[in-house]
């Protein structure tokens, strides 16, 4: 109680001498219109401290009244707890007690006299603890009361300084809305301002022209000699290059002991490699399937029929009907590769939330993605050379002529797409493992092997074997443009960045996965039995 008292009579005194020293002071900041930069500083430093020391107070006064809520509760609290004796307990507790219990200043009385003092004691007892209630709650009416003047009073001082100082804020205002005028009308008057130069400034302006004109000469006079030196040292990176490539293919062939020494390796290489082909065929069956299904459903909005094949869509009706508008043929030819394309940005988001757990699913969305960009870029290069496919859609869109300027554009920005596309997919191949030892320096070349070279070709032939004997050439040529993803990335596994790559997971370990291998060979057997000889849509 004693700190409360004394930060009260210290704020107390504060607020009235303070106002004295201020106004008998002759550089008091607010008994001038005008102010300079070090009488505003003082000002705002003042107003900076009142306003720390006020917030101090009030906080220290909050923090009181919340402790004598908290004893007001821990009072009322033990006051319910506790069970008070019945009136017959007490009267037989006052002649039951033993000697050693009962007070010293009782002993010499009798049980009647006991029983009054008793009494006395207790009513004493109430009367204290009431008073001490009423003290408390008088104490925080008093403390809420005077935190509610404080507040009133900073109020009403803060539109007093805004009074003070209001003369000074519109000086200010004025004087900015005066120089923005200035801008304004000086940039209307003339929208180009010339700069007037000295003597001075005019003379070394022209040698600096000079100077430049003169490197100018010089480079154009040593072009030829550039372009022979600029040639030989792209042929010395070159060398470089390939001789740094062979040296890194010599370091990855040297893991060949690891292999032969650990046969733990070798088991979940050759795990890997089932997983990966399953699960390439796997995801070219849906990809190619689904956006296929996508193209016969837009077909069907336009009445045009349709027979689904294992290795094309066959279209019924003879190319000059009425149903081949333009805006049917279209959005039949673009829908297929575009619900392609969002499905693989679809999966592509789904690996990289899985890319830390230790699942085939993770691997599952690669290969979709995989076969997503080949579903739409590779699409468009086979339509352009063959005829066929989403080259319709450009060509009813712009009304573009064979291996007309659009199609060249869109065929280079392909190939671009697919081998950059190729160069990102090696990091991706070594995120997916499920066992860190498998992407060790030493081994790396055959995990890329197994995960993604020989599946690659195991696919391939599963897939030319379920549509044996026929395989149209845009499909061949589909096939083949995966060709354009798998050299970059088979050729950027030993990068700077690539060999930073550190798989951390807690479980390591390659199981087969027996769901996907069941689902796989169910579609390939539903794909030759029913999908081979067609499937109409009418």
């Amino acid at each position: 109680m004693t700190i409360h008292i004394i930060l009260r009579l210290r704020f107390i005194l504060f607020f009235i001498f303070t106002p004295l020293f201020l106004l008998q002071n002759k550089h008091f900041p607010f008994c001038i219109s005008t102010m300079d930069k070090t009488e505003k500083r003082i000002l705002k430093e003042r107003q900076r401290r009142l306003k720390k020391k006020r917030k101090e107070y009030l906080r220290e006064e909050k923090k009181s009244l919340r402790q004598q809520k908290h004893e007001l509760k821990q009072i009322r609290k033990r006051r319910r707890n506790g069970k008070s004796p019945s009136l017959w307990d007490r009267f037989k507790h006052l002649f039951t007690r033993q000697a050693n219990e009962t007070p010293h200043h009782h002993k010499s009385v009798g049980p009647w006299k006991r029983f009054i003092l008793w009494r006395k004691e207790r009513r004493s007892f109430r009367r204290n603890r009431l008073e001490a209630r009423q003290k408390l709650k008088h104490q925080a009416r008093t403390r809420s009361k005077m935190i509610k003047r404080e507040k009133v009073h900073s109020r009403k001082e803060s539109r007093k300084m805004k009074e003070k100082t209001r003369p000074m804020r519109q000086k200010m205002r004025e004087a900015r809305l005066r120089h923005y005028k200035e801008l304004w009308i000086g940039f209307f008057k003339q929208p180009i301002k010339v700069k007037k130069l000295k003597e001075e400034e005019k003379i070394l302006r022209k040698h600096i022209r000079e100077d430049i004109r003169r490197q100018r000469i010089k480079a154009i006079q040593n072009i030829p000699d550039s372009i022979s030196s600029g040639f030989s040292y792209k042929l010395k990176i070159q060398r470089d290059k390939i001789r740094f490539f062979f040296m890194y293919l010599n370091e990855s062939f040297a893991g060949r002991r690891s292999l032969r020494e650990d046969p733990l390796i070798r088991r979940d290489l050759f795990k890997t490699f089932i997983n990966s082909t399953i699960l390439f065929i796997l995801a070219f069956i849906i990809v190619y399937f689904s956006s296929r299904l996508v193209m016969i459903y837009v077909a069907r909005i336009y009445d045009i029929p349709a027979v689904l094949y294992s290795y094309r869509i066959f279209w019924p009706l003879y190319t000059y009907s009425s149903l081949y508008s333009r805006p049917a043929l279209i959005l039949i030819f673009a829908s297929g590769p575009i619900f392609s394309m969002l499905v693989g940005l679809l999966f592509y988001r789904i690996f990289i939330m899985l890319r830390l757990y230790n699942i085939n699913f993770k691997l599952f969305a690669l290969w979709m993605l995989f076969h997503s960009l080949n579903l739409f870029f590779g699409a468009y290069i086979v339509g352009v050379i063959t005829r066929t496919g989403f080259v319709y859609a450009t060509e009813w869109l712009f009304y573009s002529q064979v291996f007309d300027v659009e199609e060249i554009i869109f065929v280079i920005i392909s190939v671009i797409l697919l081998l950059v596309s190729g160069f990102y997919f090696t990091r991706k191949f070594l995120i997916a493992t499920n066992r860190p030892a498998l992407v060790d320096a030493k081994i790396r070349l055959f995990y890329m092997f197994a995960m993604v070279l020989f599946p690659w070709i195991m696919g391939l032939g599963v897939l030319l074997i379920m549509n044996y004997p026929y395989n149209p050439p845009e499909l061949l040529l589909l096939y083949s443009t995966t060709l354009l993803m798998i050299v970059p990335t088979m050729t950027n596994f030993n990068s700077p960045g690539n060999k930073a790559i550190k798989v951390m997971l807690h479980k390591q370990g390659v199981h087969l996965g027996w769901i996907y291998i069941l689902l796989t060979i169910a579609a390939l057997a539903f794909i030759r039995i029913y999908a081979f000889d067609g499937i109409a849509f009418r």
